[in-house]
């Protein structure tokens, strides 16, 4: 081997480590909700893609996804059993386990300990990962969570909170929202504050500035009791206050990424295409 080929293979490893030490970073961060640890390794535009739901871009977002899960999954840790690394690419085997504390793929919480197999995939420069793929296997986590209840007679969701006399739908659309937790327990969430609204099966996440509410209702129907000169539906998983939206960028095929003024980037499908590309219309 001659001393070039030495230096070359040197470089690749050094740079190969560095990549390795990004991912392992990645789930320390993850690990302790620690988000000016996972700012630090994460691109401005870090693109993440979850097991289910859309993808979403930037900091804020990710962060978002990353306090819904550490809440209704305590103690919520990720360790990684296998990693293949270049310099610009990893794939990851990992073993995640929690303690279920609420609800979770539509199961009410247990308190019970959790725990399945995933695989991530991540892309990076030198310094930042600049893409996430999740795959976790749903499929075993559902049956797990099944067998975990079928000694038990599972209760019934809970029906979709129904507005109380201060929250009445009226010509403008709810004013307030009646979140409903455990013990009895009721939050109201101004509409006016809310930025935008995610899809989770049959719940949704009202993310209302770093805090995310969760409310048992389908995203459809929260949609026709909002007032739709204040909201527009982008995605078949998401909703954003249109006073919200900062910024609109082309990506293709009728897509676009929205960022909203919150921080928060919410990327649209072709469904929607025309109604946000009319928010971009000027009379003159």
């Amino acid at each position: 081997m001659t001393a070039v080929n030495v230096i070359t293979s040197w470089q690749e490893l050094r740079v190969t480590s560095s990549a390795r030490r990004l991912v392992e970073r990645f789930y320390e961060a993850w690990n302790a909700a620690d988000e000016d640890a996972a700012r630090a390794i994460l691109h401005t535009d870090v693109v993440f893609q979850a097991s289910r739901g859309a993808p979403r871009t930037g900091h804020e977002s990710f962060f978002a996804y990353m306090r819904a899960i550490h809440t209704v999954l305590g103690e919520c840790a990720c360790t990684i059993d296998e990693m293949v690394a270049t310099a610009e690419r990893a794939a990851v085997k990992v073993t995640l386990t929690a303690v279920h504390r609420g609800v979770f793929l539509g199961v009410p919480p247990t308190g019970r300990k959790l725990h399945w197999p995933g695989s991530a995939f991540f892309s990076m420069d030198e310094q930042r990962i600049t893409k996430i793929r999740l795959l976790g296997d749903i499929d075993a986590l559902k049956k797990q969570l099944g067998e975990e209840l079928r000694p038990f007679s599972r209760p019934p969701p809970p029906p979709p909170a129904a507005p109380l006399p201060t929250s009445k739908t009226g010509a403008g659309g709810m004013r307030r929202i009646a979140i409903r937790a455990a013990a009895g327990r009721v939050t109201f969430v101004d509409v006016d504050a809310i930025d935008w609204i995610e899809a989770a099966e049959n719940y949704v996440h009202i993310h209302v500035g770093p805090t995310v509410h969760l409310l048992h209702a389908p995203i459809g129907t929260l949609e026709k009791a909002l007032d739709p000169a204040a909201f527009i539906r982008v995605h078949r998983s998401a909703i954003v206050r249109t006073a919200r939206i900062g910024e609109l960028r082309a990506i293709r095929h009728g897509e676009y990424e929205i960022r909203l003024t919150c921080g928060a980037r919410v990327r649209s499908s072709r469904t929607y295409h025309e109604a946000i590309k009319a928010l971009a219309w000027n009379p003159f």
